[in-house]
C-alpha cells in the first residue's frame, strides 16, 4: 500500500467514525412542571401544590448510544421568535429572549444497574465542556424565564471535535416553546376550597372544547391525574413590558363519548391576544411529482382553522415545485431555512419513487419527523417516511396499488385493510382518505364540532370509520381476475 492509498483509507475511516458518532447522539426535549404528592392517607391523586406554583421547566436528555466516549462536548440552546411574533417582540425594548436557570444536571447509564450522579452542566453560561460517556444519558432540567410571552422556535446544539481530524462536528434538535410552556401552573381539584378566581367581576371568558389527551399535554397533567369536571388550573407568568399574565382554565364538563373537555378560559390579568402563541406551525413538504389531491385536499380543511394552524410549504429549493398535474406550487421555506414544525404532512405521488433515493430529502424528513409532535402522510408519502426508518416497527397503510412498493421501503408493519390508521402520533393513509384523515386530525386538535363544521361548510361527506375502505375488496377482486386470466 502506497502513501496515497494510506491517506485515503485514513480519511475514509475518519469520515465513517465522524458520521457514526454524530448518529449515536440522541437528543430529546420535554416540558414539564415540578409535581408533588400531597401527604396524608386519604390522598388518591397526584396534584400540584395549591400554595406554591410550579416552575415551567425544560428537561433535555442527551444519550450516547455508542460504546465510545465523545470528548469536549459543548452545548447551546437558542430561542428565536417566528416571523408571526416579530411585531409583538417589537413592543419590548429589546428582542425577546428566554433565560435559563439550572435546576439539575445528572448522568445515568442506560443499562441496569443504573445510578444517577451529578454531571457538569452543558447549557449554562459560561458553557462547560464535558464527555458523553458510552451508553449513558446526560439529563439537564432548566427553568424557563422568558422576557416576553410569545411563541419561540428553539434549537439544542451540541458541538465536539472529530477524534481523528479535530474538525468541528455538530448535532441539532429543534422544538417549539409555547405560552403554556412559559407559565407557572397551579392545579386544583373540583373540591378545592380556594375561592374561584372566575367569580371576579369583569373576567373575560373564552369557551373551547379540547380533547382530554391534548388538555393533558398542554397543561402537563401527571399521568396519574384524574381529569374531571370542576377541576381548574391557574396559570401565571410575566408578559411584555413587565405585565403579569394571569389565566384560569376551568373544566366545565367532560364528554365521555368523544373524550372532550369543555373548558372556560378566564383572563384574570392583562394579556394581549398576540401573546397566546397557540397556533401550531404545520409544514407541508413537497417534491417534484407530488400529487395535488394529497396536498391540497387536507390543506383545504386546515386552511379553515387559521387560529389553530399556520401553514407553510417546504421544499428542497425556493423554485416552484411541479406536481403530477404539472401545476407548480410556491415554496415558503427550504431545507436550509425551515423552522421547527409541530405538524409535518407528506403527500404521495409518482415523485416518491425518486424521493426514496434522495438522501438529502430523506435526511430532512427524518429530522423533522423525529422533532415534530404530529406526522401525517397521504398515499405513497408513507413510503417516503418508511424509507427514513421512522416507521420501523410501526403500523402503516397506503395506496393499495402501490402496497408492495411502500412496505418494501422499510420495516413497518403493513395494514392494508384500513383506510387510515393512528399509531401514537403517526398517521399513514391512502390517497383521497387524506381528506378524512385531515378532518380526524382537526377533531383531535380542535374538537368534534370544529371538524364537523369544517366538513359541512366544505360540503364534504366525512367518512369517520377508519375501517371503511371498499377499495381493498375491489382491488383484490381485480388482482384475482388478472391472475386467473394468466392461467
Amino acid at each position: 500500500m502506497n502513501l496515497k492509498q494510506s491517506l485515503e483509507m485514513t480519511q475514509t475511516m475518519n469520515s465513517v467514525m465522524e458520521q457514526f458518532l454524530q448518529s449515536s447522539i440522541k437528543i430529546m426535549v420535554s416540558e414539564r412542571d415540578l409535581l408533588r404528592v400531597p401527604s396524608g392517607p386519604t390522598d388518591t391523586k397526584i396534584l400540584q401544590s395549591t400554595d406554591t406554583p410550579s416552575q415551567p421547566t425544560l428537561v433535555i436528555a442527551i444519550t450516547n448510544t455508542s460504546q465510545f466516549p465523545i470528548h469536549n462536548v459543548s452545548g447551546q440552546i437558542s430561542f428565536q421568535p417566528p416571523s408571526a411574533d416579530l411585531d409583538q417582540a417589537s413592543l419590548s425594548p429589546s428582542p425577546p429572549t428566554i433565560a435559563l436557570t439550572l435546576l439539575t444536571s445528572t448522568r445515568r447509564a442506560i443499562r441496569p444497574p443504573t445510578t444517577s450522579v451529578t454531571a457538569p452542566a452543558l447549557f449554562m453560561t459560561p458553557p462547560a465542556l464535558t464527555t458523553l460517556v458510552p451508553l449513558t444519558r446526560h439529563t439537564e432540567t432548566v427553568r424557563l424565564v422568558p422576557s416576553v410571552l410569545a411563541q419561540f422556535n428553539a434549537t439544542v446544539t451540541l458541538r465536539f471535535p472529530s477524534p481523528g481530524t479535530g474538525k468541528a462536528l455538530g448535532v441539532e434538535h429543534g422544538f417549539g416553546v409555547y405560552l403554556a410552556d412559559q407559565l407557572s401552573k397551579h392545579v386544583h381539584p373540583s373540591s378545592d376550597p380556594v375561592s374561584a378566581p372566575w367569580d371576579t367581576e369583569g373576567s373575560a371568558t373564552l369557551t373551547r372544547s379540547y380533547s382530554v389527551g391534548f388538555l393533558r399535554e398542554i397543561m402537563c397533567f401527571n399521568p396519574a391525574f384524574g381529569v374531571e369536571a370542576g377541576m381548574w388550573v391557574g396559570l401565571v407568568g410575566a408578559g411584555g413590558n413587565g405585565k403579569t399574565v394571569s389565566l384560569t382554565c376551568l373544566i366545565r364538563s367532560i364528554d365521555l363519548t368523544h373524550s372532550l373537555a369543555e373548558c372556560a378560559i378566564y383572563e384574570t390579568g392583562p394579556m394581549d391576544a398576540a401573546e397566546t402563541g397557540e397556533s401550531k406551525l404545520a409544514g407541508r413538504l413537497i417534491f417534484p411529482g407530488f400529487d395535488c389531491l394529497d396536498l391540497y385536499g387536507p390543506l383545504r380543511f386546515f386552511g379553515t382553522r387559521t387560529e389553530d394552524f399556520t401553514i407553510k410549504i417546504v421544499a428542497e429549493t425556493h423554485n416552484p415545485v411541479p406536481s403530477t398535474a404539472r401545476a407548480a406550487t410556491h415554496v415558503d421555506h427550504t431545507f436550509d431555512d425551515c423552522p421547527h414544525l409541530d405538524v409535518v404532512l407528506l403527500p404521495g405521488g409518482i415523485g416518491t419513487r425518486a424521493g426514496v433515493k434522495n438522501e438529502r430529502l430523506l435526511g430532512f424528513i427524518r429530522a423533522k419527523a423525529e422533532a415534530a409532535t404530529y406526522v401525517l402522510t397521504v398515499c405513497t408519502g408513507s413510503g417516503l417516511l418508511a424509507a427514513t426508518g421512522v416507521l420501523d416497527g410501526r403500523k402503516a397503510t397506503s395506496n393499495k396499488m402501490a402496497w408492495d412498493w411502500v412496505i418494501g421501503n422499510g420495516e413497518c408493519m403493513g395494514d392494508a385493510g384500513v383506510k387510515w390508521d393512528r399509531v401514537e402520533h403517526m398517521r399513514e393513509l391512502p390517497f383521497s382518505a387524506g381528506m378524512d384523515m385531515g378532518l380526524h386530525f382537526i377533531e383531535r386538535i380542535c374538537g368534534k364540532e370544529a371538524a364537523l363544521w369544517t366538513a359541512r361548510t366544505s360540503e364534504y361527506d366525512w367518512h369517520q370509520d377508519p375501517n371503511w375502505d371498499p377499495f381493498t375488496d375491489m382491488i383484490e377482486a381485480e388482482n384475482e381476475k388478472l391472475e386467473n386470466s394468466k392461467q
